[in-house]
C-alpha cells in the first residue's frame, strides 16, 4: 500500500511537469507553424499590381485616333466600319458612325464644330485619302496616292468659313505631302527606305526610320533638320517647345539599355530624358507630359511611363509609371488627348490581340491594402515588454512613398499614436519594434502611400487601412503562465518533485 501511493504521487508529479512543459512549449509550436505559413506565403507573393484600363469593345485592328472627348476606330465590320466612344461617360459603348469604308491602313480624326472630319488612308477609290463628316455622314475623295498610303497626319482648320487641310502620309518607302491652297501631291521623302511613321505640326512634317529623322519645312520647302542614330522605334514632334523626342534601342538583346532623347532643335542640344529601357517603341508629347511605351520584350510585358514639364519651370521634372499590362502582352501604340485638355489626360493604347484600353494619364490606383507577416493569425500574446510588427511591403507601379501605422490601447483607435514609416530595402516586408512596453492591450492598422505625391501637381495615392493587429502584454497574474507568489509554475513543480521524493526516500526506508 506504501509502495502504491509512492507510485501514485511520483505519477501525479510527472503528470503536472508534463502539462507545464507542454503548456511552455505550445508557443513555440505556434511560432513554427507560423513561420511554415510565411514561407508559403513568401513564394506567392509575387505579385505585380496591373492597370489595363478599360477595355472598348469591338476593336480589331490597331487603327484609332482621338478626337477631344471622342475616340474613333476602323474594323472590318460591315466592309469596314468607323466606331466612336464618347470619353466623357462610361460606360465606353462603341456606336457606329459609317459602314462599307472597304480597306483601311490608318485614320487621323480633327475638330470640326459642325462635326468631327476622319481622314482615311485606303486602298480604295485608286489609293485615295478619304475624307467622313462624322455629323452629316458626307464621305469623299480629298486626294490620291501614286502607291497605298499607310500612315497619315493631318492638320485642319476653319477661321470664319477660310478651310485649311494639310496632309503627308507615307508608302512603303516615300513620304508625301499636300494641302488644300495649292491642291499639288509633293513627294518629300523619295526612296526613303523603311519609313516608319510621319507627323505634320504646323509647318513641319517629320518623318523617319530606324537611322534616320529628318524635318521638313513646308514654307521653305526644304529639308531643316536630319538627325542620325541607330535603332530608332518612334518620334514626335512637339513645336511649342521647339523639341523632337524619340526613342532608341539599337541591339535589342537582353540588356535594357533604351533610350528616351530629347533633341532641342532650335538650339542644337541633345539630353536623355531617361535611360536603361527594355525597349522603348512609342512617345507621345501632350501640353505638360511626354509620354511613351515600353514594349518590354525580355521582362515580358509592357509599361507606359510619364515625364513631365511645364512652361513656368522648364527645369522641374517628374517620372512616374502610368499603366503596366500583362505577362506578354504587348502596347504597340498609343495617343493621349489633345492640349487643351490640361488636368485629366486620357489615353488610349493598342494591345496586339487583346484590343483598345481606355486610361487616364496619371497614376490613380493606389498601393495595394498592406497583410500582416502573421500568416492569418491577427492576434498574439507577449510575456516580454518589447516586440516588434512586421508586414508584407505593398506594391504600387510607382513604388511606396512611406506607410502610415496608427498604434492604439482601444479596439475602435479613439486615440491613437502616429508612426510614419519607410520601407525596407531589399526585403520584401518592413518591421517596426517597441520597446519598454507597459502591461495592456495594443492594437495596430497600417495603410501605404504611394510616390506620385512627388509630383506637385499631384497628391500621394493611399491604400485602405489594413486589418487589426492585436497584441496582449497581460499583467503576470494572468500572462498565460501559471505562477505561485511570482514563481513560474515549472519551477515549482520541479522543486515540490525534488522535495517529495527526498521525504518519500526517507520515509519508506
Amino acid at each position: 500500500m506504501k509502495k502504491s501511493n509512492r507510485s501514485i504521487l511520483i505519477f501525479n508529479m510527472i503528470l503536472l511537469l508534463s502539462y507545464s512543459i507542454a503548456s511552455i512549449s505550445a508557443d513555440y509550436v505556434l511560432k513554427e507553424m507560423q513561420t511554415t505559413t510565411i514561407e508559403e506565403d513568401i513564394q506567392s507573393s509575387g505579385f505585380i499590381e496591373i492597370s489595363y484600363g478599360v477595355n472598348i469593345s469591338g476593336t480589331e485592328d490597331g487603327i484609332f485616333s482621338l478626337c477631344r472627348d471622342n475616340l474613333y476606330f476602323y474594323n472590318a465590320t460591315n466592309n469596314g466600319s468607323i466606331y466612336r466612344v464618347n470619353l466623357n461617360s462610361l460606360p465606353f459603348t462603341p456606336i457606329l458612325v459609317r459602314g462599307n469604308l472597304g480597306n483601311v491602313y490608318d485614320i487621323d480624326a480633327a475638330y470640326e464644330i459642325s462635326g468631327d472630319l476622319i481622314y482615311l488612308a485606303t486602298a480604295e477609290y485608286n489609293n485615295a485619302i478619304m475624307e467622313l463628316n462624322t455629323n452629316t455622314l458626307v464621305y469623299k475623295k480629298i486626294v490620291s496616292s501614286t502607291w497605298i498610303p499607310r500612315e497619315l497626319s493631318v492638320e485642319y482648320w476653319n477661321n470664319l468659313g477660310f478651310e485649311r487641310i494639310d496632309l503627308t502620309w507615307r508608302t512603303a518607302s516615300n513620304v508625301f505631302y499636300w494641302n488644300s491652297l495649292d491642291n499639288i501631291i509633293e513627294n518629300i521623302g523619295p526612296d526613303f527606305f523603311g519609313v516608319i511613321d510621319v507627323q505634320y505640326s504646323e509647318k513641319f512634317v517629320l518623318y523617319y526610320n530606324s537611322t534616320e529623322i529628318r524635318l521638313y519645312d513646308r514654307l521653305l520647302d526644304s529639308i531643316e533638320l536630319y538627325i542620325y542614330d541607330t535603332g530608332i522605334t518612334s518620334a514626335f514632334l512637339d513645336t511649342s517647345r521647339d523639341y523632337i523626342i524619340y526613342a532608341q534601342d539599337d541591339d535589342y538583346d537582353y540588356d535594357a539599355d533604351g533610350k528616351i532623347v530629347q533633341y532641342d532643335y532650335a538650339n542644337t542640344l541633345v539630353d536623355y530624358i531617361y535611360l536603361n529601357l527594355d525597349y522603348p517603341v512609342d512617345v507621345w508629347c501632350t501640353a505638360n507630359y511626354i509620354y511613351w511605351v515600353e514594349r518590354g520584350y525580355w521582362s515580358g510585358s509592357s509599361m507606359i511611363y510619364r515625364y513631365s514639364y511645364y512652361y513656368n519651370s522648364p527645369d522641374t521634372h517628374y517620372y512616374s509609371k502610368v499603366s503596366k499590362i500583362g505577362i506578354n502582352q504587348w502596347i504597340d501604340r498609343m495617343e493621349f488627348q489633345n492640349m487643351q485638355y490640361l488636368d485629366d489626360k486620357l489615353g488610349v493604347y493598342w494591345v496586339d490581340y487583346y484590343g483598345l484600353f481606355v486610361i487616364n494619364g496619371a497614376d490613380r490606383i493606389p498601393p495595394e491594402k498592406i497583410e500582416w507577416m502573421s500568416g492569418g493569425v491577427n492576434e498574439t500574446v507577449y510575456t516580454v515588454n518589447d516586440w516588434s510588427v512586421s508586414w508584407w511591403n505593398s506594391e504600387d507601379l510607382n513604388g511606396i512613398e512611406d506607410y502610415e501605422l496608427l498604434v492604439s490601447k482601444t479596439d475602435n483607435f479613439s486615440n491613437y499614436d502616429t508612426y510614419w514609416v519607410s520601407e525596407s530595402e531589399g526585403f520584401i516586408y518592413t518591421s517596426l519594434e517597441f520597446s519598454d512596453m507597459e502591461y495592456g492591450d495594443y492594437y495596430y492598422k497600417i495603410r501605404a502611400r504611394d510616390t506620385i505625391g512627388t509630383d506637385s501637381s499631384e497628391e500621394s495615392n493611399i491604400g485602405e487601412w489594413s486589418d487589426t493587429f492585436h497584441i496582449s502584454y497581460p499583467t503576470p497574474e494572468s500572462d498565460g503562465i501559471s505562477t505561485i507568489a511570482g514563481y513560474p509554475l515549472l519551477f515549482i513543480s520541479v522543486i515540490s518533485l525534488v522535495t517529495m521524493l527526498f521525504i518519500s526516500k526517507k520515509r519508506f526506508k
